[in-house]
Formats: C-alpha cells, sequence, structure tokens
C-alpha cells in the first residue's frame, strides 16, 4: 500500500516538474521574443507595439508562478542550510517539516488569492490580444497547486542544486 503510494507520489512530483519546466521555459521565450520586438519597434519606428507590452506582462506572470515548483523542489526560496550544520539531526528534520508547512500555508493562501483574482477578473477582458485576463492570472493558482503537489510529494529541497530539476 504504502508503495503504491510513493509511486503516485513520485509520478505526481515528475510530471509537475515536467509541467512546470516547459510551461516556464515557453514563458521565458515568449517573454525575450516579445521583449525584443518592444525595443526593437519602440526605438527604430518610435512607435510602441501595444501587443507585445501585454504579452510580455502575461508571459512574466505565467513564467515567475510556473518555476515557483521548481524553486520550491530545488530548495531556492529561502536557504537556512547554516542552521543544519550547528543543530542535530531531529532538529533539523523538525526545521525541515516546520519550513515545509510554513511554504504550505502560503501557497495555500497564494491559491486561495489567485481564484479570487480569477473570479473578479472573468468578465474583463484584454482588448489588444481579445481575450479574458483571467487566463493570465489563472497561472497564480495553476503555480500554487503545483506548488503543493511538489510539497505533498517531500518535494522541500529534494534536489540540493546538483541540477536536477
Amino acid at each position: 500500500m504504502i508503495r503504491g503510494t510513493q509511486r503516485v507520489g513520485v509520478v505526481a512530483d515528475r510530471i509537475v516538474q515536467i509541467v512546470a519546466s516547459a510551461v516556464a521555459v515557453t514563458a521565458l521565450v515568449v517573454a525575450v521574443i516579445a521583449g525584443t520586438q518592444q525595443i526593437a519597434t519602440r526605438f527604430l519606428t518610435d512607435q510602441p507595439a501595444v501587443t507585445s507590452e501585454y504579452i510580455l506582462r502575461a508571459s512574466l506572470i505565467w513564467m515567475t508562478f510556473s518555476a515557483l515548483p521548481l524553486c520550491i523542489r530545488a530548495g531556492w526560496l529561502v536557504r537556512v542550510d547554516f542552521i543544519n550544520a550547528i543543530v542535530s539531526a531531529r532538529t533539523s528534520r523538525f526545521l525541515g517539516f516546520l519550513s515545509a508547512a510554513a511554504t504550505a500555508a502560503v501557497m495555500i493562501l497564494i491559491l486561495v488569492a489567485g481564484v479570487e483574482i480569477l473570479d473578479r477578473v472573468r468578465l474583463q477582458h484584454v482588448p489588444v490580444l481579445g481575450i479574458s485576463i483571467a487566463w493570465i492570472y489563472f497561472a497564480i493558482p495553476f503555480g500554487a497547486a503545483m506548488s503543493l503537489v511538489t510539497l505533498a510529494t517531500g518535494g522541500l529541497g529534494r534536489s540540493k542544486l546538483n541540477g536536477e530539476i
């Protein structure tokens, strides 16, 4: 029974890491392209490209919240490794649990706030792009939910900066 649960956790963690990486990298590429287009049109033609401003803003929001589970898994949020060096193993485990609980509490707050934001902006549209603003701000609960999956599967600081993301 426990092995099946662990296997599901590993698969869920892996899926979250793949999806988060793909979305974050895609959003980064889109942000670079939109930013380059914005700079080029603004300085070469003296007219801003209105669409690229919205695309850049949306892609930065998606990149930030999609990368959040990756940062949690890598332990890049707030590093207090020096404390682990001076306390016992038992205290270190307790501090790790405390850190995971605090991170989960913040992610739950972000998730709830993100859902409330979606409810408030669901009828607003970006006129230039012709889409609902809710699609842009969906990144907030999306990133928080994926971060909670990462925490639930024990992913807090798992990769320890060894390049495994």
